[in-house]
């Protein structure tokens, strides 16, 4: 039990597991404790990926966040929420509460794109709720200043929704260009039917080696082209387990460059280019949201904008190539462009 400034165990053995989960609460459960019933996962789910946090920095996480995923598949219809707090073993249900919870925080640290925010995050929810009560708007509300953008989708998703993503993924490799064609689905019932995420794809060479890109997935069916310099062999999913995903296919397809062409969106006018302290991009129809990719894939920068022809910042950027990708309200690709920094 975590009782405040003690913890106490019946035993303890070789279950170091357990003692990080306990001690976890002494933060999660008591020194910010959920203020209701329906936000258990607040207590519990921090608790649990205090597990993974033992097990990141001494043995096996890897193992540990699977084990975690397949507890909560066994769980297809139920969310992290708790609809019913009347019901006890509803509110420490061991697959949505601990699992899942545990799960969900896993992916909210993989958006932050970087460890430093993501515990700076905990660190203030810490200080800022301490000796009180949270709700789950709480933590969002902390999440959204720190990355600066809304996150109703992400917990309508995997807070009060319910269900996982499927990924059906065709590649095909033109010259320095590999083209993916991504299809998701989701299991039966799934509410909402369709999750937006990051998704990390590694790609394996003829030599032996590997890359990570990452792309973000806005609509059901979609399509993306990573600049490549050796020969594609072979793509994998989430090859880190970052994902509450069920399993789906990955194929070589030699016909898809046609429809990965017929899926593109419109090439932007983007100048300079090569840039140094700011980017100029013309001919916006109404306001979005730009996002810059590095070569890896990985998301960089973000920031809004609003006049036909708008300025972005770029001098925090390291020199290099990179991909713009102007993203609509809701979060459809509308326009992208390869630009390089200087």
């Amino acid at each position: 039990m975590e009782h405040q400034t003690m913890t106490t165990q019946s035993e303890m053995g070789d279950d170091f597991t357990l003692t990080a989960h306990e001690l976890f609460h002494q933060w999660f459960g008591d020194n910010v404790t959920c203020a209701s019933w329906e936000d258990i996962w607040l207590n519990e789910g921090f608790a649990s990926y205090a597990e993974y946090l033992y097990e990141q920095q001494y043995y096996d996480p890897r193992g540990w966040m699977n084990q975690a995923h397949s507890y909560a598949y066994r769980s297809l219809l139920g969310s992290v929420r708790v609809p019913d707090t009347t019901n006890v073993s509803r509110i420490f249900d061991h697959d949505l509460t601990y699992k899942k919870g545990a799960s969900v925080i896993h992916m909210l640290r993989y958006l932050c794109h970087d460890d430093t925010r993501f515990f700076r995050v905990l660190r203030t929810y810490q200080q800022q709720f301490s000796g009180r009560t949270a709700r789950t708007a709480d933590l969002q509300q902390l999440f959204e200043a720190e990355l600066g953008q809304p996150l109703d989708y992400f917990f309508n998703q995997w807070y009060r929704g319910n269900g996982y993503p499927i990924f059906t993924v065709r590649w095909n490799q033109v010259g320095r260009s590999l083209f993916l064609q991504v299809n998701e689905g989701a299991t039966a019932g799934a509410s909402p039917g369709f999750f937006r995420t990051e998704v990390d794809y590694q790609l394996t060479f003829q030599d032996g080696s590997t890359r990570l890109v990452r792309f973000n997935q806005t609509q059901a069916g979609q399509g993306f082209v990573a600049p490549v310099d050796n020969i594609v062999t072979d793509v994998a999913v989430d090859p880190n387990g970052w994902l509450l995903m069920y399993p789906g296919t990955v194929q070589h397809d030699n016909s898809l460059v046609l429809a990965a062409r017929a899926t593109g969106v419109p090439e932007l006018t983007l100048f300079p280019n090569p840039c140094h302290d700011a980017l100029t991009i013309s001919g916006l129809a109404s306001p979005a949201t730009v996002e810059i990719c590095d070569a890896t894939g990985r998301a960089v920068l973000r920031q809004p904008v609003q006049a036909a022809q708008a300025e972005v910042a770029t001098q925090a950027l390291a020199p290099g190539l990179y991909l713009l990708r102007l993203l609509s309200p809701t979060g459809e690709r509308v326009g992208q462009g390869k630009f390089v920094k200087q």
